[in-house]
């Protein structure tokens, strides 16, 4: 008996621990922590209405005027007071609350404020035009400046468009501030290309200033190194500078104008994209890389409603909310998931098609869609992708996080 019994309970704790095993629930693999879970929900992304790329660092300003900046802090570029580096947005840009629009070129950036005031902050050498040559890890307001409707910025200058007419501070070894080629360098802005009116946007390049007239010409002035002033002219007759303005050979009904390193580039009035000056990397979009006398239509490029472009490389938006790169690839910046140069354009991809605005920068690109979603991608040495993260090139887009 006692053997039957023993036989009876060894049956019944066989069957509870089958019964157990069936009805149990597989256990979960685990979770890299170093990646979400399938089901989480996705890091908040970052909202904004205007993004700027420059070297290194990228800035966006929000619908309420704040500007954040990420990426590399060298010389105070994100203007939080201290050189600190973040790679991804964080505090706004120090007592700048009324942006209405910000430029960037290498590691400097300026704002409009709705006061018609600008302020500067970054790597200085005088093109921030506070009326010094340093660096400012804060925003400094541009000397003298007051109703101002307009802003640029280059490596060497910066300019500011108040009443129709052009004031630059910063280099003047090409005669860019309108003065005789050699004179000294200018801490404030001054009356630039004098005569000049009617002025209603500026570019400027390493050297060489741009503006489009409200006429839809476009006049430049200041070096014509790489025939960065676009005026046929002066390169037969090989003028290695002008301190007048002067037309950009054959352009016409021009509505937009940008311009940085030895290139700029012009929207029409049709949608068409024309550009000239230096072309090493194919940056002017006409499938060479030889340098362009005169503006040249960008091949494959129509119902273009903005364009940005850097020292290397260059970007547009379509009306269809597309997005477009060309030139200097070899960090991912054109974002076409290669890094192979481009002498005609290539699409970007992975964007949606709502895109509203793009920006150029030293060696990565960003873009803002309607909803407000900021998207980057090339170099990321600094953070300057707001991805989270550093040192890891993107070569497609990705959301700036909050």
């Amino acid at each position: 008996m006692k053997t039957l019994a023993a036989l009876l309970l060894a049956l019944l704790s066989l069957t509870a621990a089958c019964g157990d095993r069936k009805g149990a629930k597989p256990t979960a693999p685990p979770v890299d922590a170093g990646r979400p879970a399938p089901d989480a929900a996705p890091p908040p992304a970052f909202a904004a209405e205007e993004v700027r790329a420059g070297d290194g660092v990228t800035c966006a300003r929000t619908a309420a005027g704040t500007v954040h900046c990420f990426g590399a802090g060298d010389d105070g570029a994100l203007g939080l007071g201290a050189a600190l580096s973040l790679d991804r947005p964080g505090a706004p840009v120090t007592g700048l609350a009324d942006a209405k629009r910000i430029v960037l070129a290498g590691k400097a950036a300026c704002a409009l404020r709705a006061t018609g005031e600008v302020a500067c902050w970054g790597a200085n050498a005088g093109r921030l035009g506070d009326g010094t040559a340093d660096a400012r890890r804060e925003p400094a307001a541009m000397t003298g400046i007051t109703g101002a409707t307009g802003v640029a910025l280059g490596a060497t200058n910066g300019c500011v468009l108040v009443a129709g007419e052009a004031r630059c501070s910063g280099d003047n070894s090409s005669g860019q501030l309108g003065a005789a080629a050699g004179a000294s360098p200018s801490l404030a802005p001054v009356a630039t290309a004098r005569g000049l009116a009617g002025v209603a946007e500026l570019a400027v390049g390493e050297g060489a200033i741009c503006a489009r007239l409200e006429a839809g010409t476009v006049r430049c002035w200041g070096s014509n190194l790489d025939n960065r002033l676009g005026h046929r002219p002066l390169v037969e007759k090989k003028v290695p500078r002008s301190e007048k303005p002067v037309d950009a050979t054959g352009l016409d009904s021009a509505i937009a104008l940008t311009g940085e390193g030895g290139h700029f580039c012009a929207i029409r009035r049709g949608g068409e994209v024309y550009c000239w000056g230096a072309n090493p990397h194919g940056q002017l979009g006409e499938g060479t890389q030889q340098a362009r006398w005169v503006p040249t239509p960008v091949l494959g490029l129509t119902e273009v409603i903005n364009v940005d472009v850097s020292a290397s490389h260059s970007c547009a938006v379509t009306y269809s909310g597309k997005v477009y790169c060309w030139g200097k690839n070899s960090d991912g910046q054109l974002g076409d998931g290669t890094t192979d140069d481009k002498n005609r354009v290539t699409a970007v991809a992975g964007l949606p098609a709502d895109i509203t605005q793009v920006s150029a920068g030293a060696a990565h690109s960003c873009a803002v869609a309607k909803s407000g979603t900021v998207y980057c991608w090339g170099a990321n040495r600094s953070g300057e992708l707001g991805a989270g993260v550093k040192d890891e090139r993107l070569a497609r887009p990705h959301v700036v996080l909050k």
